[in-house]
Protein backbone atom coordinates (compact mmCIF):
# COMPACT_ATOMS: atom_id res chain seq x y z
CA UNK A 1 0.00 0.00 0.00
CA UNK A 2 1.46 3.40 -1.15
CA UNK A 3 0.75 6.79 0.33
CA UNK A 4 1.17 10.01 -1.28
CA UNK A 5 3.46 12.79 0.99
CA UNK A 6 3.72 15.66 -0.86
CA UNK A 7 5.53 14.26 -4.41
CA UNK A 8 7.24 11.64 -2.28
CA UNK A 9 5.86 7.98 -2.17
CA UNK A 10 6.28 6.45 1.28
CA UNK A 11 5.92 2.43 1.21
CA UNK A 12 3.77 1.47 4.20
CA UNK A 13 6.01 -1.59 4.87
CA UNK A 14 9.54 -0.48 3.98
CA UNK A 15 10.26 0.34 7.86
CA UNK A 16 9.31 -3.67 8.80
CA UNK A 17 11.92 -4.99 6.47
CA UNK A 18 14.83 -2.95 7.18
CA UNK A 19 13.93 -0.31 4.53
CA UNK A 20 13.01 -2.23 0.91
CA UNK A 21 10.10 -2.59 -0.29
CA UNK A 22 8.02 -6.19 0.20
CA UNK A 23 7.79 -8.36 -2.63
CA UNK A 24 4.74 -7.89 -4.90
CA UNK A 25 2.99 -10.15 -7.45
CA UNK A 26 0.69 -7.49 -9.53
CA UNK A 27 1.47 -7.54 -12.86
CA UNK A 28 3.25 -4.53 -14.25
CA UNK A 29 5.05 -3.81 -17.59
CA UNK A 30 8.45 -3.15 -15.90
CA UNK A 31 11.67 -5.12 -15.70
CA UNK A 32 10.74 -6.08 -12.14
CA UNK A 33 10.64 -10.20 -12.53
CA UNK A 34 8.24 -12.34 -11.00
CA UNK A 35 9.97 -15.83 -10.04
CA UNK A 36 7.62 -18.72 -8.99
CA UNK A 37 9.24 -21.20 -6.34
CA UNK A 38 10.74 -23.86 -8.25
CA UNK A 39 12.58 -26.06 -5.34
CA UNK A 40 8.99 -27.60 -4.20
CA UNK A 41 7.93 -30.25 -6.90
CA UNK A 42 4.58 -31.52 -7.87
CA UNK A 43 5.97 -34.07 -7.09
CA UNK A 44 7.33 -33.68 -3.78
CA UNK A 45 3.61 -32.30 -2.59
CA UNK A 46 2.37 -35.52 -3.86
CA UNK A 47 4.29 -37.94 -2.27
CA UNK A 48 3.77 -35.97 1.07
CA UNK A 49 0.24 -36.34 0.72
CA UNK A 50 0.69 -39.53 -0.10
CA UNK A 51 2.65 -40.22 3.20
CA UNK A 52 -0.30 -38.64 5.00
CA UNK A 53 -3.18 -40.32 3.65
CA UNK A 54 -4.77 -43.13 6.40
CA UNK A 55 -4.08 -46.49 4.83
CA UNK A 56 -4.59 -50.01 5.49
CA UNK A 57 -1.41 -50.96 8.06
CA UNK A 58 -0.93 -46.97 9.27
CA UNK A 59 1.92 -46.11 11.46
CA UNK A 60 -1.14 -45.21 14.26
CA UNK A 61 -0.82 -47.70 17.12
CA UNK A 62 -3.44 -50.06 18.50
CA UNK A 63 -5.05 -48.48 21.19
CA UNK A 64 -6.61 -51.63 22.61
CA UNK A 65 -3.28 -53.01 23.19
CA UNK A 66 -1.13 -50.75 24.54
CA UNK A 67 0.28 -50.60 28.37
CA UNK A 68 -0.48 -47.47 30.54
CA UNK A 69 2.82 -46.30 30.07
CA UNK A 70 2.98 -46.45 26.45
CA UNK A 71 -0.31 -45.07 25.98
CA UNK A 72 1.87 -41.51 27.78
CA UNK A 73 4.07 -41.95 25.50
CA UNK A 74 2.07 -42.37 22.78
CA UNK A 75 -0.62 -39.39 23.81
CA UNK A 76 1.93 -36.88 23.86
CA UNK A 77 3.71 -38.36 20.51
CA UNK A 78 0.19 -37.71 19.33
CA UNK A 79 -0.44 -34.10 20.31
CA UNK A 80 3.18 -33.27 18.43
CA UNK A 81 1.88 -34.73 15.44
CA UNK A 82 -1.37 -32.46 15.52
CA UNK A 83 1.02 -29.47 16.14
CA UNK A 84 3.41 -30.44 13.32
CA UNK A 85 0.39 -31.17 10.72
CA UNK A 86 -1.08 -27.78 11.59
CA UNK A 87 2.00 -26.05 10.87
CA UNK A 88 2.36 -28.16 7.51
CA UNK A 89 -1.06 -27.06 6.54
CA UNK A 90 -0.48 -23.70 7.37
CA UNK A 91 2.69 -23.64 5.29
CA UNK A 92 0.60 -25.37 2.40
CA UNK A 93 -2.23 -22.46 2.51
CA UNK A 94 0.63 -20.01 2.46
CA UNK A 95 2.28 -21.57 -0.59
CA UNK A 96 -0.87 -21.73 -2.16
CA UNK A 97 -1.78 -18.69 -1.91
CA UNK A 98 1.91 -17.36 -2.91
CA UNK A 99 1.67 -19.83 -6.29
CA UNK A 100 -1.64 -18.58 -6.88
CA UNK A 101 -0.61 -14.65 -7.12
CA UNK A 102 2.46 -15.50 -9.12
CA UNK A 103 0.28 -17.91 -12.02
CA UNK A 104 -2.14 -15.08 -12.11
CA UNK A 105 0.91 -12.30 -12.45
CA UNK A 106 2.71 -14.37 -15.31
CA UNK A 107 -0.49 -15.54 -17.28
CA UNK A 108 -1.71 -11.78 -17.39
CA UNK A 109 2.00 -10.27 -18.95
CA UNK A 110 1.50 -13.62 -21.10
CA UNK A 111 -1.69 -12.49 -22.18
CA UNK A 112 -0.39 -8.77 -22.58
CA UNK A 113 2.42 -10.15 -24.38
CA UNK A 114 -0.15 -12.03 -27.16
CA UNK A 115 -1.84 -9.00 -27.23
CA UNK A 116 -5.14 -9.25 -24.97
CA UNK A 117 -7.19 -6.02 -24.23
CA UNK A 118 -6.37 -4.55 -20.85
CA UNK A 119 -9.85 -5.04 -19.47
CA UNK A 120 -9.72 -8.74 -20.97
CA UNK A 121 -6.47 -9.52 -19.02
CA UNK A 122 -6.32 -11.98 -16.29
CA UNK A 123 -10.04 -13.40 -17.43
CA UNK A 124 -10.42 -17.18 -16.84
CA UNK A 125 -8.10 -17.23 -14.05
CA UNK A 126 -10.21 -17.54 -11.33
CA UNK A 127 -11.94 -20.70 -12.89
CA UNK A 128 -8.48 -22.05 -13.42
CA UNK A 129 -7.68 -21.94 -10.10
CA UNK A 130 -11.34 -23.07 -8.50
CA UNK A 131 -10.82 -26.10 -10.82
CA UNK A 132 -7.28 -26.95 -9.36
CA UNK A 133 -8.16 -26.60 -5.89
CA UNK A 134 -10.86 -29.11 -7.12
CA UNK A 135 -13.49 -25.83 -5.94
CA UNK A 136 -16.38 -23.86 -8.17
CA UNK A 137 -14.54 -20.78 -10.44
CA UNK A 138 -16.91 -18.88 -8.67
CA UNK A 139 -14.83 -19.99 -5.40
CA UNK A 140 -11.53 -19.97 -7.24
CA UNK A 141 -11.94 -16.23 -8.35
CA UNK A 142 -12.73 -15.51 -4.77
CA UNK A 143 -9.80 -17.27 -3.82
CA UNK A 144 -7.15 -15.54 -6.41
CA UNK A 145 -8.79 -12.00 -5.13
CA UNK A 146 -7.83 -13.04 -1.36
CA UNK A 147 -4.41 -14.11 -2.90
CA UNK A 148 -3.34 -10.74 -4.68
CA UNK A 149 -4.65 -9.13 -0.99
CA UNK A 150 -2.53 -11.06 1.22
CA UNK A 151 0.27 -10.71 -1.19
CA UNK A 152 0.07 -7.04 -1.91
CA UNK A 153 -1.37 -5.46 1.23
CA UNK A 154 -1.01 -8.44 4.05
CA UNK A 155 2.50 -10.21 2.86
CA UNK A 156 3.57 -10.90 6.42
CA UNK A 157 1.00 -12.79 7.52
CA UNK A 158 2.10 -15.69 4.91
CA UNK A 159 5.36 -16.27 7.28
Amino acid sequence: METRSGDKIEHMYEEASGGRAQEDFRFSKTAESVNPPRDITVALVQSWAGALADRPGSAFPDVHSSSLGEEQYLLAGMIDQVRALEELKAAASAAQVRVTAVFDALTRRAQAAAGVKADQLGKGVGAQIGLARRESPNRGTRMLGISRILTREMPHTLH
